[in-house]
């Protein structure tokens, strides 16, 4: 997908803050890589949606790969801009990755991976 969403960061990060969240993108390019390739060499065919939703919030987009052996291959990245419910701080950067992975047979359970990285105003 090689979404530029985690690419922006704000002003106010210290440089190693900074280094480690551009690490955190690095590192959800990377999973993301693996597990669409992962995917592709499973599946005989395939196909792709890539949906992106922005909200006041939250910013998201979405792959999700439909085949004949994982029926259902989905890479979420989430950029929350205001903490919800109001007694959370707001965050300078918060990034949130999830990959769900949805064989087609019953017969081995589905993968559900969550992520998040974040740092707190003060």
């Amino acid at each position: 997908m090689n979404s530029t969403l985690f690419d922006s960061y704000p002003d106010e990060l210290t440089p190693v803050q900074l280094t480690h969240s551009r690490e955190m993108s690095g590192f959800a390019d990377a999973m993301e890589k693996k597990v669409f390739e992962a995917t592709a060499r499973l599946n005989t065919s395939q196909n792709t949606q890539i949906k992106y939703f922005e909200y006041e919030a939250t910013e998201f987009v979405v792959k999700v790969v439909r085949g004949d052996v994982v029926e259902k291959c989905g890479f979420m990245r989430t950029v929350v801009k205001k903490e919800l419910p109001p007694m959370m701080p707001d965050p300078l950067v918060n990034r949130y990755i999830q990959i769900d992975i949805y064989p087609k047979t019953p017969l081995v359970g589905m993968l559900h991976i969550a992520m998040n990285f974040s740092y707190n105003r003060d």
